[in-house]
């Protein structure tokens, strides 16, 4: 009972740490403290983590297995399904993203994200395009965590000129800016670009006016 206790606790201890980490853009770190977790208790939620977690590090191929093993419990799960179909379009599989999309707008047909999906991965030229934009992603992710920030800019910015709907990718743009030291006036617009096309998130719209204060400021 005791050690029941005890490694309840690790196990949690593991997946707040981890997903501290994530969201911090450590992958590196979240991943030890996820297969920590999951070496505690091979359940579907850290399987997950870790499919989330291998994802940020783009390494999608070992992310579909974890996510394979857990959509075999739970076949409806909305965040299961939307991750999976995410990746096999990154590595182009089509069919079995297809299969994912269709799933997802028959159950929910008046989601329109979920049209959105199905319909760009049914045109041969427009899921090519994201996937593409989705591979500059990572290679700018990966570029930031090499503190290239140059080359990781230059990689979002081709990412989001394929992809020019997705504010993560504007956001993400703006942050690394930041990193490299560049001007508030260059850095703006891209912060300005992520609120305009998701203008809910406040962590975007923080961003924008933290920005814009610092310009005042400095005037």
């Amino acid at each position: 009972m005791i050690l029941d206790y005890i490694n309840k606790f690790r196990e949690k201890y593991n997946q707040q740490r981890g997903q501290r980490f994530l969201s911090r853009g450590q992958r590196e770190k979240a991943y030890k403290c996820f297969e920590k977790a999951l070496l505690i208790n091979n359940d579907y939620v850290n399987q997950f983590n870790m499919a989330l977690v291998l994802i940020a590090m783009a390494r999608h191929k070992e992310a579909v297995a974890f996510l394979e093993r857990t959509l075999e419990k739970y076949p409806d799960n909305e965040l299961v399904l939307t991750t999976l179909g995410e990746a096999y379009s990154v590595l182009r599989d089509w069919d079995k993203a297809l299969e994912c999309f269709m799933h997802l707008t028959s159950d929910h047909p008046n989601n329109a994200l979920y049209q959105k999906m199905l319909k760009r991965s049914q045109d041969v030229s427009a899921r090519e395009k994201y996937a593409r934009s989705r591979e500059l992603f990572f290679k700018g992710m990966n570029l930031q965590q090499a503190k290239d920030y140059k080359g990781s800019t230059e990689a979002l910015i081709e990412s989001a000129e394929l992809d020019s709907e997705n504010a993560m990718i504007y956001n993400t743009i703006g942050y690394v800016m930041m990193m490299d030291r560049r001007s508030k006036e260059e850095i703006i617009p891209y912060f300005e670009k992520a609120v305009i096309l998701s203008p809910q998130n406040e962590g975007y719209k923080h961003n924008l006016a933290q920005m814009k204060l610092a310009l005042k400021n400095k005037k």
